[in-house]
């Protein structure tokens, strides 16, 4: 009818005078003018490519909060349109870059609505912005999703591992084991794939402080002998836990490693030192027990301080500083000081 056409005409009056503003330079103006003719007039022919061509000249321009709120119009109104996974991409892309996890994830989230072929990668990239966010169920959510039709192994790893992480960090170490024990397996199962081996040896890692909170919570009692075999068979567990972690050769993982093995010995030494007393000892009986446990610690102890100084040394050697090699260091001194002696 005529209304519907003089509204033609008016859409693309405003698209023809952006595009003589766009080629003349006058970038943010032409933005303006392609957003008027896709907003006033949604249904010509014209308001899909102007929603996208306002959007390209707002990014031009360097306005990525305009430029994010013209693409997020466009899904908006055009939810079958073959130019929505990339105008998706893009406009999550801008909210990652100004830290907006939320909006970023409802933007890769549009995405899977429409069942695009990119399905799979818009629920990785959703889920890591609410990873970012530290949004725990909202990610744990929806990378149990993308395992069930994950596109790439290094992501499936990555996904297990961040789960695994997500439970821990909710107080929930049994599934937490369950995530992490199966990013090692996936891993290893596909070394031929030639995967990054980054977050299998985060999860090896995080499965060994799983063990040591369980560690640490053994106290050596007055039942010495049968409290102390079990600290010793937990004492193993961590062990075996962080050499595996430092088998895998990430510099992160081998350093935090070598600092939990110190600590290991140095918590084991402490906790037999600081055990309860046998019952009725004279004060020469309590000396010379004393004196038995501190004998008895004190090659635990030199353990301790070798790995700290095997940390430190690897540190200086291949110049890395983070907080594994700063504790090391702060624990290496501390044994020191407290008489400790390694060649």
């Amino acid at each position: 009818n005529l209304v519907n056409k003089a509204k033609g005409m008016m859409a693309s009056s405003h698209y023809k005078l952006a595009e003589k503003l766009r080629e003349s330079g006058e970038i943010m103006q032409a933005a303006r003018e392609y957003a008027k003719a896709a907003v006033k007039y949604p249904n010509s022919t014209v308001a899909e490519m102007a929603l996208i061509q306002a959007g390209k000249q707002f990014e031009a321009a360097g306005d990525t909060v305009s430029a994010a709120l013209i693409y997020e119009k466009f899904l908006d109104k055009y939810p079958d349109s073959k130019l929505l996974d990339k105008v998706a991409v893009t406009a999550a892309a801008y909210r990652e870059k100004m830290k907006q996890w939320d909006k970023a994830a409802e933007d890769y989230l549009k995405i899977v609505e429409v069942n695009s072929p990119l399905k799979a990668k818009a629920l990785y990239f959703a889920a890591n912005c609410y990873y970012q966010k530290k949004d725990w169920n909202k990610s744990i959510d929806l990378y149990t999703k993308y395992i069930t039709i994950f596109d790439n192994y290094n992501h499936y790893v990555e996904a297990l591992f961040k789960i695994g992480e997500g439970y821990y960090t909710q107080s929930n170490p049994q599934m937490a084991l369950t995530f992490l024990k199966k990013a090692l397996n996936v891993y290893g199962n596909h070394k031929k794939d030639n995967l990054n081996p980054y977050y299998a040896a985060n999860a090896a890692f995080l499965i060994g402080e799983i063990h040591f909170q369980d560690y640490l919570a053994i106290q050596i009692t007055s039942d010495f002998a049968s409290s102390l075999n079990a600290k010793k068979k937990y004492l193993k567990i961590c062990l075996q836990d962080f050499k595996r972690t430092i088998d895998f050769r990430v510099a992160e993982w081998v350093t935090a490693s070598y600092y939990e093995i110190g600590r290991a010995w140095e918590e084991f030494a402490n906790a037999m030192i600081n055990s309860p007393l046998p019952k009725n000892l004279s004060t020469e009986e309590v000396a010379a027990y004393q004196l038995k446990l501190n004998e008895a610690a004190a090659p635990l102890l030199k353990k301790a301080a070798k790995y700290y100084q095997a940390n430190l040394k690897q540190g200086k050697k291949n110049h890395i500083v983070n907080k594994w090699i700063q504790k090391s260091l702060t624990h290496f001194a501390s044994l020191i000081q407290k008489g400790v002696k390694v060649e």
